[in-house]
């Protein structure tokens, strides 16, 4: 419980209290959620970015799922769910971040912890261009950078427990023209980026991820056969849907939460209702 210490702010954004659940458990399939970044609202910057979600809407949604005993799945737990080798003792969902924000650290981390939850990041091993590294660069442009995962931050997730990581790829968040990187690069191409990952981990002392989010959920052609060749043996995407065995592992489906969604959106999605 000593992370807690680091976390002065937690008692400002207290649980809110959850109404019990009216819902079917539905091991069958479950939903990936997939998040990115998140700020308290009185930020006011969810109202301009829909990849950023409320601390406060995030709060609660972790709470909804503990008060309603979900199980968070693991990637290991979601590949042998996907193969039919297991299944959820109720009602379950993988919890995800794209991107490898600090607000992961900041805000997410402590409710995990409190939860008892597992999640995966998969952040990318370089900052996009239109955030750059360097904070006086930033201001200097006018920019305001969302500031990422430190090397300390990853370890101290990962020696948690309850923290996994996967590759976003190290240089692939972007676009090429109007296609995102992975749509328009060759397998070649690909492969050094993905080996520049898996280099930037080793040197970390993280483990080497089996698991890629694809940039804006793109996969490409090229990009799957390269990952699953390279030991990748989990995919996913932003295409809204359930994950359930006899999917196809490489372009697993995720729901994307934005700051609009309603508390019945999500209520709906985690208890397999969506449609």
């Amino acid at each position: 419980m000593l992370l807690f210490t680091l976390f002065p702010f937690r008692a400002a954004f207290a649980l809110p209290p959850v109404p019990p659940a009216d819902f079917t458990p539905a091991v069958d399939k479950v939903a990936v959620l997939a998040y990115h970044h998140l700020e308290p609202s009185s930020s006011g910057k969810h109202l301009t970015n829909s990849a950023i979600l409320p601390v406060e809407e995030f709060f609660w949604q972790m709470q909804y799922l503990r008060d309603n005993n979900f199980y968070t799945l693991n990637l290991e737990e979601m590949g042998e769910f996907l193969a039919g080798r297991f299944k959820p003792p109720g009602p379950a969902v993988l919890i995800t971040f794209d991107d490898g924000y600090e607000s992961n650290y900041v805000y997410a981390l402590p409710v995990l912890i409190r939860c008892n939850f597992k999640a995966v990041i998969f952040p990318t091993g370089r900052v996009p261009e239109d955030q750059p590294g360097d904070p006086e660069k930033a201001a200097a442009q006018g920019l305001v950078r969302n500031r990422h995962l430190t090397t300390y931050q990853l370890k101290s997730m990962l020696r948690t427990g309850l923290l996994e990581f996967g590759c976003h790829t190290y240089d692939n968040h972007r676009y090429i023209g109007d296609k995102p990187a992975l749509e328009v690069l060759d397998e070649a191409a690909i492969r050094a980026d993905l080996l520049r990952f898996n280099k930037t981990f080793i040197m970390l002392g993280i483990p080497v991820p089996h698991a890629i989010a694809y940039p804006y959920g793109v996969a490409g052609h090229n990009a799957i056969p390269v990952a699953s060749s390279m030991g990748y043996r989990l995919g996913f995407t932003v295409n809204p849907g359930y994950a359930g065995p006899g999917s196809n592992t490489m372009l697993i489906n995720r729901f994307s939460i934005h700051p609009g969604d309603s508390r019945q959106f999500f209520t709906d999605v985690v208890n397999g209702k969506w449609k």
